[in-house]
């Protein structure tokens, strides 16, 4: 699974993509704690309605709030070696065309 969002000004969008299609785009303020809400309140239930039992791998980039303390001590918690990004279980290459397709196509 791959999560992207785009910073424009004044709005972020979040959007999920894996196999098996997109999980729907959320909008909010760039900053840790909203990012933390968001993730707690709408894209871990998401994600976890559409796989259900199956394994997976959360990934983000190395945006300011997915780096943020409390986001990386919430991801740690609900999903234990299953996420990539900066300082996470899976450490996230930069600028690397093959883990962060929508950031070249």
């Amino acid at each position: 699974m791959v999560n992207h969002y785009v910073n424009l000004p004044g709005i972020t969008v979040w959007c999920g993509l894996s196999s098996r299609g997109l999980i729907e785009p959320f909008f909010f303020d760039a900053t840790g704690p909203v990012y933390l809400n968001l993730l707690q309140q709408s894209v871990i239930p998401s994600i976890r309605e559409d796989f259900e039992q199956e394994e997976f791998y959360f990934q983000q980039d190395g945006a300011p709030p997915h780096y943020h303390r409390d986001v990386r001590s919430f991801l740690d918690g609900i999903l234990p070696n299953s996420w990539i990004g900066r300082r996470g279980f899976v450490e996230y290459p930069p600028r690397s065309p093959d883990i962060t397709p929508l950031d070249f196509f």
